[in-house]
C-alpha cells in the first residue's frame, strides 16, 4: 500500500518546482526587455505568470484531492467486447 503522507510531499515539492518555474520564466520574460518593460508587454509577461500559478495551484489541489478520495470501482465490459464474444461461440456452419 502507498504511504499517502509521501505522496502528498511530492506533490507539496512539484508545486514548488513549478512556481520555481514559473517565476524563472517571468524573470525571463522581463529580462528580454532590456531592462527596460514597457507597460502592455510587462502586462502580458504578468498575465502568463499568473495563469502558469493558478493552473499550479489547481493542479496540486487536484493531485491531493486524489489522494483522499476513494479507489474508483473497476470499468465494467463495455457491450462492444460482449458481442465479439457471442459472435465467437456461432458455429461456422450455422445458415
Amino acid at each position: 500500500m502507498t504511504n499517502p503522507t509521501s505522496e502528498a510531499d511530492l506533490i507539496e515539492s512539484a508545486y514548488e518546482d513549478q512556481v520555481r518555474t514559473i517565476y524563472n520564466n517571468l524573470f525571463a520574460c522581463l529580462q528580454e526587455l532590456g531592462g527596460v518593460p514597457t507597460p502592455g508587454v510587462e502586462q502580458q509577461c504578468l498575465q502568463h505568470f499568473n495563469l502558469g500559478l493558478r493552473l499550479a495551484r489547481r493542479a496540486r489541489e487536484l493531485a491531493l484531492s486524489a489522494l483522499t478520495a476513494p479507489a474508483a470501482p473497476p470499468p465494467a465490459p463495455s457491450p462492444r467486447h460482449e458481442k465479439k464474444r457471442k459472435r465467437r461461440t456461432h458455429s461456422s456452419n450455422e445458415t
